[in-house]
């Protein structure tokens, strides 16, 4: 008996989760269909320093995407600010490894299910503390943060900002440095399958809307951040959870099953084909095995009871086995032409 498993490749392959088909989208009263939870994750610039309510960018940030019909949750481990949901990831004076090590053990990532939007402002610091920092080593351990929440929350959208500037000329070559060496990082990330945007931050925030500080945004520079972080939330969502872009994924789908099941029928079709050819094998076996017979007994032969045989008026003795050995090279026969059968089976 041939016995044939056949393997059917699943109908799609899996290249990385995506943020869309693991966006919550119960809310219905929602215009965007979108419930957002969102981790702010940096140092003093997200935490809210120097901004009047303390909220910085975030709470402009929740405002603009609940008016565009988002439901929308902030969360995380630290708080500041007077807005209701004012918690968040961010640590002043926090350089990247340093965030980097807040975070990755604070628990933030696994709040409420985890985030399935991280925004992501930092490096301002490493061009303060980090001797001779000129922004190439900030944007590789930049790289290092997001595998960490890539690691942590790989379903999630991350938007990696740029960092704002600073008027300080010194602090500022530094920064731009880590904004020349972003794109380049994030197209590191995304062919490693993470979900992650670079949000252009830089030229948001012009020089009138920096403190006196020289580092924070003033309360005019904070809501310049949040209309640029929607605006690269909003591009981001429409490029991935677009019409048109749900319609590809379904008709890939789709595609994909009609292939799986065409397959499965040419297996099937083969198998039944190949079983007619083992039939077919046996019978003409069979066939030829009696046509034989007849040709070596024609109406002058007679056999006698010894087992002899009178063949053209003489007698010859007739090898016991004769028969025996007939049958078996019929057997043998139908035993190979059933295991080209599964052959023909097993390579399709």
């Amino acid at each position: 008996m041939c016995i044939t498993v056949a393997t059917v490749p699943s109908a799609l392959a899996q290249t990385g989760s995506n943020f869309c088909e693991t966006t919550p989208t119960d809310d219905f009263s929602n215009s965007s269909g979108l419930s957002l939870r969102i981790l702010a994750m940096g140092a003093s610039i997200v935490w809210g320093h120097s901004s009047f309510d303390g909220n910085g960018f975030r709470l402009g940030v929740q405002n603009l995407l609940q008016q565009n019909g988002t439901n929308v949750t902030m969360i995380g481990t630290q708080y500041s600010g007077d807005m209701t949901e004012n918690h968040h990831e961010a640590y002043e004076g926090n350089k990247i490894t340093e965030l980097n090590n807040h975070t990755y053990h604070s628990g933030g990532y696994e709040l409420d299910g985890g985030p399935n939007v991280v925004l992501v402002h930092v490096g301002t610091n490493d061009c303060w503390w980090v001797s001779k920092e000129n922004g190439t080593g900030a944007a590789k351990r930049m790289g290092y943060l997001l595998d960490s929440i890539h690691a942590k929350v790989p379903n999630a959208l991350v938007l990696q900002s740029e960092v704002i500037r600073s008027t300080a000329d010194a602090q500022d070559v530094c920064l731009r440095g880590i904004n020349a060496g972003l794109p380049a990082i994030v197209e590191q990330q995304q062919a490693k399958g993470q979900i992650v945007r670079l949000v252009s931050m830089y030229d948001a925030v012009p020089v009138d809307q920096m403190s006196g500080d020289a580092t924070h945004p003033t309360d005019e520079g904070y809501q310049s951040m949040a209309r640029q972080w929607y605006q690269g939330a909003v591009d981001a969502v429409n490029e991935l959870c677009t019409s048109d872009k749900v319609g590809e994924r379904q008709q890939a789908a789709e595609s994909s099953s009609s292939a799986a099941a065409a397959s499965s029928s040419s297996v099937a079709s083969v198998a039944a084909a190949s079983s007619e050819r083992v039939a077919e094998a046996e019978a003409s076996s069979s066939a030829a095995l009696q046509q034989a017979q007849e040709t070596s007994t024609p109406a002058s032969v007679s056999a006698s009871a010894t087992g002899s045989a009178v063949v053209g008026g003489s007698t010859q003795s007739a090898s016991p086995t004769t028969a025996a050995s007939g049958a078996s090279n019929v057997a043998a026969g139908s035993w190979f032409a059933g295991v080209l059968a599964c052959m023909v089976v097993l390579a399709v």
